[in-house]
């Protein structure tokens, strides 16, 4: 049973419940409106709490394909270089850090594709793990959910480090190139 305080996302108007969502502000151009609202044609609370969810997952929908529309390849390459730097403070174990991808199974939890038995439990090894399922996570959902396999491969090589823009280089140039005039 629902909780009759769970109104995330419901409003009452003349006593009909309606949902309600939010259009993120860079997108309310691209969408033609600022928010999402349908009567859920009910007066029952309960009843709107469950019949909210189809409206909201609609709503998803269509504002993460305007999202994936948007997204640029910069996005990608500030996403993947911010991922990259993630990685390599969990690597250092930068507490911060490693605190913020701690899991909620911490060490009393055993999985074995999970922890080498050998090996005592780690906040870092926690750390790396959740990180990298996140990682991988947003990876796949560019991949399949967003058809964009090129901007997929790109983030998973700058974060991993096995790629690295040429902005990165765009500074060195002038030193590099004054050798050769």
């Amino acid at each position: 049973m629902a909780s009759t305080t769970d109104k995330r996302w419901l409003l009452l108007r003349h006593r009909t419940w309606w949902v309600v969502l939010d259009v993120p502000r860079k997108l309310r151009r691209q969408l033609g409106k600022s928010r999402f609202a349908a009567s859920l044609k009910t007066h029952d609370l309960a009843v709107a709490q469950a019949r909210r969810w189809s409206f909201l997952s609609r709503w998803r929908a269509v504002i993460d394909g305007h999202a994936a529309r948007t997204t640029t390849a910069l996005d990608i390459v500030e996403e993947g270089l911010a991922w990259r730097e993630t990685l390599e403070l969990i690597e250092r174990n930068d507490t911060a850090t490693v605190m913020g991808f701690r899991s909620s199974t911490g060490p009393g939890y055993f999985d074995p594709d999970r922890y080498d038995p050998a090996r005592p439990y780690s906040p870092q090894d926690d750390a790396r793990y959740v990180a990298r399922e996140a990682l991988q996570e947003r990876i796949e959902t560019l991949h399949h959910d967003q058809r964009r396999p090129a901007d997929a491969n790109t983030l998973a090589g700058l974060a991993y480090g096995t790629a690295t823009p040429l902005l990165a280089f765009v500074d060195a140039w002038p030193q590099l190139n004054s050798g050769f005039s």
